[in-house]
């Protein structure tokens, strides 16, 4: 089919102004995301400069005998050979230390885990492998780094960090990086990876990152940056990722993405959907059969499993690589069966391309047999591709449900996504807009020098002057990181309007958002439910520049549990 070019379809200029209506849950993040920043009194220079709770650690052997609920601080380097064998429940202060490591630090993982890095090698021949921990139950994450290499072969779940978590507790990783490899060498049929955690049922992720290869080519496995699958038991489970970043090269063997390669299963509750709120790939993304740069596989089914997707940006190159055809490629995300999908704010200014067989479905959004669509809930999106290649905004599979597939001409016509070439995505405004969908600084970019944003890390903040957009020294709405960064004493105002240059300082809104209860759950198992889909396989390399993520205060941990009531 030959493309119309986008002057012909009614192409609507970027600079126009859009309707924004905000979506579930951009207001309660960005009360969080304040609640977090002004919280208490703790400053880097405090955290600096008093010594850590609990008692020092110094040696492998001190390492060793610590106390499972005990509170702990790493008090120099450590080089471990071991695995700790019990399963930690308390806390652990990295101190800005470093533990080399030859084997996983923990076993079972259930406390918290905060301001550690983790360097070596991890290589397992069988069972499931992660630099930090085997099993994560109810576990948080702050500022934790793996720059550890961890392969596997005969594995279920490889990750950077983690491998699995157990079933009803919740995963949280905040501010942390995954810069090390993961590579599954096959021996099972199915395996996830991912760079901060293979496999989980509720996942809470804040300014996470990676910039490692991840690797599970190999019949119906699932690879991701972030997560490579979550939401696997029926119930009611999180599934969020907030401001999280891959610049490193995915490959699925099935599914790939940037963020979380496949989500949920059948009879199945997500609170405000699968949430993806301002996250970014600039990494190389393959699957065989889904693969997506933000998101690949989602487990649709009426208003209680779908997409919720909201200020994300692609500049990566995804590929599918079918072997046997079909299969369903996009920039964002790539399928989800139920018309509640959520996509607004959007920026899909990477490259499509197929390999190995019959040309996939190249999409916005694939589908079964519905048309997101029609509910007007993916809208305000921007599409940016050299040669345009991009030939479906929804493609339903079945021909008895042609009528719901829409051409990317005619959604860009009817105004439900936006056409821009490459000045205007140099121009910022993209940026700007996408910034303005999040009411966060998420976004920055150099006018005259960055061809597109870059997420968080680098270019210029930018702010409206006229009908240009230019950059601003300070940022205009202060993220949670930036409290690391330095004091510009720009508040946070997440109901500011965009009128100023500089917002008026406002109280932090209450928090918005509620935790589910963390039961007692098993450890993860093979009898979710799920859609039967084929299994495919393909193969890549390529390194990718890593892409700088801030990291969030240790203090978060100590106001979160405030927040549960938790003593």
């Amino acid at each position: 089919m030959k493309r119309k070019t986008a002057e012909k379809t009614g192409r609507s200029s970027v600079c126009a102004s859009h309707q924004h209506t905000l979506y579930y849950p951009i207001l309660a993040i960005a009360a969080a995301l304040a609640v977090l920043l002004t919280a208490g009194s703790v400053t880097p220079a405090a955290l600096a400069a008093d010594t850590p709770a609990g008692r020092p650690v110094a040696s492998a052997e001190e390492f060793a005998a610590m106390e499972a609920g005990g509170e702990y601080w790493l008090a120099g380097d450590i080089e471990l050979s071991g695995t700790y064998g019990k399963t930690f429940s308390g806390t652990l202060d990295g101190n800005g230390h470093t533990l080399t490591v030859s084997a996983p630090v923990f076993n079972q993982l259930s406390g918290t885990v905060m301001n550690l890095t983790v360097e070596g090698r991890i290589e397992k021949n069988t069972g499931n492998a992660a630099a930090l921990a085997l099993i994560a139950s109810g576990c948080t994450l702050y500022r934790v780094v793996n720059n550890a290499e961890v392969s596997g072969k005969s594995a279920t779940y490889i990750g950077g960090l983690v491998a699995s978590s157990v079933k009803g507790r919740l995963f949280t990783a905040v501010g942390c990086v995954n810069n090390g490899d993961v590579t599954f060498g096959g021996g099972t049929s199915s395996c996830n990876s991912g760079g901060i955690i293979g496999f989980c049922d509720s996942i809470e992720a804040w300014f996470c990152e990676n910039s490692g290869s991840i690797s599970a080519d190999y019949a119906s496995c699932g690879a991701a940056g972030i997560c490579g699958r979550a939401v696997t038991s029926a119930g009611s489970n999180y599934c969020r990722f907030y401001g999280c970043v891959n610049s490193g090269d995915v490959t699925g063997g099935q599914d790939g993405a940037g963020i979380i390669a496949y989500t949920g299963l059948g009879d199945n509750y997500a609170p405000g959907g699968y949430a993806l709120i301002g996250c970014a790939n600039t990494g190389n993304i393959r699957g065989s059969r889904y693969a997506g740069g933000i998101a690949g596989y989602g487990y649709g089914t009426g208003g209680s499993e779908y997409f919720n997707i909201v200020g994300c940006m692609n500049t990566g190159k995804i590929t599918g690589c079918q072997k046997g055809g079909g299969g369903f490629v996009s920039q964002i995300a790539t399928y989800c069966n139920t018309t509640s999908n959520i996509m607004t704010g959007c920026l899909a200014a990477g490259e499509l391309a197929a390999e190995k067989g019959t040309r996939p479905y190249f999409v916005i959004m694939g589908c079964s047999s519905q048309n997101p669509l029609g509910s007007g809930q993916i809208r305000g999106n921007f599409y940016c591709e050299e040669g345009q290649t991009t030939e479906w905004a929804t493609y339903a599979t079945a021909d008895s449900n042609a009528p719901r597939r829409v051409i990317i001409d005619s959604a860009v016509a009817a105004g439900q996504i936006t056409y821009i070439d490459r000045a205007d995505l140099a121009s910022g405004r993209a940026a700007f807009e996408l910034n303005r969908e999040l009411y966060m600084d998420m976004y920055r970019q150099k006018i005259g020098t960055d061809g597109f944003p870059m997420p968080l890390g680098g270019g210029g903040y930018l702010y409206e002057e006229g009908d240009a957009i230019a950059n601003l020294e300070f940022p205009r709405f202060r993220l949670p990181s930036d409290a690391l960064e330095e004091d510009t004493g720009v508040p946070y105002d997440p109901e500011g309007a965009f009128t100023e240059t500089v917002p008026p300082q406002t109280e932090a809104p209450e928090p918005a958002t509620q935790e589910p209860d963390q039961t007692t759950g098993t450890e993860p198992g093979t009898s979710e439910v799920s859609e039967t889909r084929p299994a495919g396989g393909c193969s890549s390399s390529g390194t990718a520049a890593a892409v700088f993520i801030a990291a969030l205060p240790a203090a978060c941990a100590f106001v979160k549990k405030k927040e549960r009531g938790e003593d």
